[in-house]
C-alpha cells in the first residue's frame, strides 16, 4: 500500500500501489515501494478512451472550425463499444475491429480513422502510449452499397402531415430546412446577423467553398417562421437563430434527436435522418425545373462551367426568383405543367 493523501479528518488515504500491488515476498514489495518512491506510476497511463477524448476535444473546442468538429463527434459516435477501454490497450486488431464495423455511410470508416489518428497523437505527446497505431494501419474499407442508410426524401403526404403540425419549433425547423436545402449543422448555426427579412434571404452554410456563406432565399412559404424565430432572437439578443429552452444555441446531436422525435411522433418513415429535408429541397428544385445553377448557388454544390463559375454573375433577386417557381397549394406540392 502507499499514501496518497490525506482526508479532511487528517486521516492517511492509503491505496494499492500501481501497476501492481501483491508480490510473493516482502523483499519483492518492499523492493516495489522503493522504486515507486524513485518513480512514481502515472495514473495516467489508466484514462480511458471516453475521458482522453473529452480531454482532447475540450481543447480542439478552442482552435478547430465546427464543421471538424462536428466530423470527430461522428466518428467518436462508432466507437461507443470501447469508450470504457484504458487507451494504452487499444491495440491494432482493436483499431481494424472499429473501423471495419462501422458501415453506416460510405464516409463513416474514414472520420473514425481519422479520429483515431488524432486521439493516438494526444496520447502520444502525453506519454500515455509509445506509437501510433492507427497511423500506421492501412485499411481499405468497401461499403456495401446496400448497408449504406441513404438520404430519403419526404413524400407528398408526408409534407402534408408536417404541415398540419407548424405549433411545433422542431417542425417549424424542418420546414425552414426543407425549404432553403440547408445541412443540418448549417441550419443550427444560422446568425441573427445573417437574416435579411427585407431582401429576403439568410447568409450561411460551411463545409466547402462552394457552400460556404452562400445567400439563400427565403422560401415565401416558411417565411413566417423565420419572422417568428428572428425576432425571439433579436429581442432576447442571441447572436442564433435556433435556441433550446435553455436559452443556449442548438446543437447539432440536439437537432438530431428532435428531428428523430418528430419523425416518431407524426408516424413519418421511421428511416429518416435529418439530412432528408435537403433531399427534399433538391427534389422539389428538380420537380419545379428551377435553373441547375439556381440550385447549385442554393445548396452551394460546385459549379464546374467556366464560363457560369467565372464570367456569369446571380443575383440574390434571382435567385428568390428562382426560389418561387416552387409552388404549394393546400400544403400539398404540386408541378408546374
Amino acid at each position: 500500500m502507499i499514501t496518497t493523501g490525506i482526508s479532511v479528518d487528517g486521516k492517511l488515504i492509503a491505496e494499492v500501489l500501481k501497476p501492481q500491488g501483491y508480490f510473493s515476498t516482502y523483499n519483492e514489495a518492499y523492493a516495489a515501494l522503493l522504486e515507486n518512491l524513485k518513480n512514481p506510476y502515472d495514473t495516467s497511463k489508466d484514462i480511458t478512451l471516453k475521458q482522453l477524448y473529452e480531454e482532447w476535444y475540450a481543447l480542439k473546442e478552442k482552435t478547430e472550425k465546427q464543421g471538424n468538429l462536428n466530423h470527430y463527434r461522428q466518428g467518436y459516435r462508432y466507437l461507443t463499444n470501447i469508450y470504457n477501454m484504458r487507451f494504452r490497450d487499444i491495440k491494432p486488431k482493436v483499431i481494424r475491429a472499429q473501423i471495419e464495423n462501422c458501415k453506416e455511410h460510405s464516409s463513416s470508416p474514414k472520420r473514425v480513422k481519422i479520429l483515431l489518428n488524432l486521439l493516438f497523437d494526444y496520447a502520444v505527446e502525453n506519454e500515455i502510449v509509445e506509437k501510433n497505431y492507427a497511423r500506421e494501419m492501412n485499411i481499405n474499407v468497401t461499403v456495401d452499397d446496400e448497408q449504406v442508410k441513404h438520404h430519403i426524401s419526404f413524400t407528398d403526404e408526408e409534407i402534408s402531415t408536417i404541415w398540419q403540425h407548424t405549433d411545433d419549433d422542431v417542425v417549424r425547423m424542418i420546414l425552414i430546412q426543407c425549404y432553403s436545402g440547408f445541412r443540418p449543422g448549417e441550419l443550427t448555426s444560422l446568425e441573427v446577423a445573417n437574416i435579411f427579412l427585407d431582401e429576403g434571404y439568410m447568409v450561411g452554410g460551411s463545409k466547402t467553398d462552394a457552400g460556404k456563406n452562400r445567400k439563400v432565399p427565403i422560401h415565401p412559404q416558411v417565411r413566417t417562421f423565420v419572422e417568428q424565430f428572428y425576432l425571439e432572437a433579436k429581442n432576447k439578443g442571441w447572436k442564433y437563430l435556433f435556441h433550446n429552452s435553455c436559452s443556449n444555441k442548438v446543437r447539432i446531436e440536439t437537432y438530431r434527436k428532435a428531428f428523430k422525435a418528430a419523425v416518431d411522433k407524426y408516424q413519418l418513415n421511421p428511416d429518416h435522418k435529418c439530412h432528408d429535408p435537403r433531399k427534399f429541397f433538391v427534389t422539389q428544385a428538380k420537380r419545379f425545373k428551377l435553373d441547375e445553377y439556381a440550385i447549385k448557388l442554393i445548396v452551394g454544390h460546385a459549379i464546374q462551367d467556366i464560363t457560369e463559375k467565372v464570367y456569369t454573375e446571380r443575383s440574390v433577386e434571382w435567385l428568390c426568383s428562382e426560389m418561387e417557381k416552387i409552388q404549394c397549394t393546400n400544403n400539398v406540392l404540386t408541378a408546374q405543367i
